[in-house]
C-alpha cells in the first residue's frame, strides 16, 4: 500500500504546478463540502458593523450556545469534525474572523479589542447574551479580551493552546521567535512551509499530499496580508513594555468563569510550559493535556479532544 502511495505521489508531483494547484483546490473544496454534510452544519452570512461575516452553525438552537473561535490563518472548516461531537449537546457557532476564511477582509486596523467588540455585536444580533466559549491560539486571546470587556457573558471558557498570556520567561515560543524577527506564518518557499507544518502538527500525515501544494500557494499568496494582520493584532502585545505586559496578563487573572486549559502535548507554537503558566494565572481552572498532538488538538485528535471537554462539562453539571 505504501509503495502504491509513493508511486502515486511521485506521479502527482510530476504534474505542472498549476495543475497540482487546481487539483488540490478542487479536492480541498470537495472535502469542505463533505465536512459540512457529515457534520450537518449550515454555512451562513451576516453583516456586522458593515463587515460580511461567514459562519457555520451546528445543532439545535434550543440547546446552550457554544461559540468557537479559530486561530491565526485558520478558518471555521478546521473545526467541523470536532464540532460534530459538540453539536449533540450545544448550538455551535463558528465564525470566520474578518481577515480570514470566507469573511470579508477590509483594509483596516485589526486588534484583539476589534475582534472582541465585533463578536459581541454578532452575538447581540443573534439575541445571545450568555454562552460557552472555546478559543484556539489567537481565538483564545480574543476571548480573554472579550472577558475583559464583557466579563459576565461567559458560562464557561476553554482556552486551547491559547495566545493572550505573555510568558514570564523564554519557553522557545512563537512570541520569542517574533521578537527575534522570525514569523513562520510568512511563507515564501517550500522549506518555509515544511517548517510551518512541523510547528503546527505533531502528526505530519494529517494533511494529504494532494492538497499540500494548494495550501502552500495560499499561504504564499497571503503572506503580506498575514504580515499586516500580525503587526496589527499580536505584535503590540509581543513587543510591549513591562507595564503593558503586566496589564495584558492581568486580563487573564480577571477570568472567573469555569475554565479549562486545553493543550497539545507537543505544541511547538506555545510549548506546554505556557499551559502551566495559564493554569497558575487562573487558579480555579482545570488543565487537560492531549497526548500525541501539536498546536491544533481539535484537528489532529477531534474525538479524544471532545472526550476531555465532555469530562469538563460534566463536572460543571451541564445537563445534556
Amino acid at each position: 500500500m505504501l509503495v502504491i502511495q509513493s508511486i502515486f505521489e511521485t506521479v502527482f508531483q510530476s504534474l505542472p504546478n498549476s495543475l497540482q494547484y487546481n487539483l488540490g483546490e478542487f479536492l480541498w473544496n470537495l472535502n469542505s463540502k463533505r465536512l459540512y454534510f457529515s457534520a450537518k452544519a449550515r454555512e451562513k452570512f451576516a453583516k456586522v458593523n458593515g463587515i460580511k461575516i461567514s459562519y457555520a452553525e451546528l445543532g439545535d438552537p434550543k440547546n446552550p450556545v457554544l461559540v468557537i473561535l479559530h486561530g491565526f490563518s485558520d478558518s471555521k472548516e478546521s473545526f467541523l469534525s470536532f464540532a460534530t461531537h459538540l453539536s449533540k449537546h450545544f448550538f455551535v457557532l463558528i465564525p470566520d474572523l474578518p481577515g480570514f476564511g470566507k469573511s470579508e477582509k477590509p483594509n483596516i486596523h485589526y486588534s484583539l479589542k476589534f475582534y472582541a467588540n465585533l463578536l459581541h455585536e454578532f452575538l447581540s444580533l443573534r439575541g445571545i447574551s450568555h454562552f460557552h466559549a472555546y478559543g484556539n491560539s489567537m481565538g483564545g486571546a480574543i476571548l480573554i479580551e472579550y472577558n475583559h470587556l464583557y466579563f459576565d457573558k461567559f458560562l464557561s471558557l476553554i482556552l486551547s493552546c491559547s495566545a493572550g498570556l505573555i510568558p514570564k520567561q523564554d519557553y522557545g515560543s512563537f512570541y520569542e521567535e517574533v521578537k527575534n524577527g522570525k514569523n513562520f506564518f510568512l511563507i515564501e518557499e517550500d522549506h518555509h512551509f515544511e517548517e510551518f507544518m512541523k510547528k503546527i502538527f505533531y502528526n505530519q500525515e494529517i494533511i494529504p499530499f494532494l492538497v499540500k501544494g494548494y495550501i502552500f500557494e495560499e499561504y504564499k499568496t497571503n503572506r503580506f496580508w498575514y504580515e499586516k494582520l500580525m503587526n496589527d493584532i499580536l505584535l503590540p502585545h509581543i513587543t510591549s513594555s513591562e507595564e503593558e505586559t503586566l496589564f495584558q496578563n492581568k486580563k487573564v487573572k480577571e477570568i472567573i468563569c469555569p475554565t479549562l486549559i486545553l493543550w497539545g502535548e507537543h505544541d511547538k507554537v506555545f510549548p506546554l510550559d505556557l499551559a502551566y503558566e495559564f493554569h497558575q494565572f487562573i487558579p480555579h481552572s482545570k488543565l487537560e493535556i492531549i497526548e500525541d498532538v501539536g498546536h491544533l488538538p481539535h484537528l489532529e485528535k477531534p474525538e479524544r479532544t471532545y472526550k476531555r471537554i465532555f469530562k469538563f462539562y460534566k463536572e460543571l453539571n451541564i445537563k445534556f
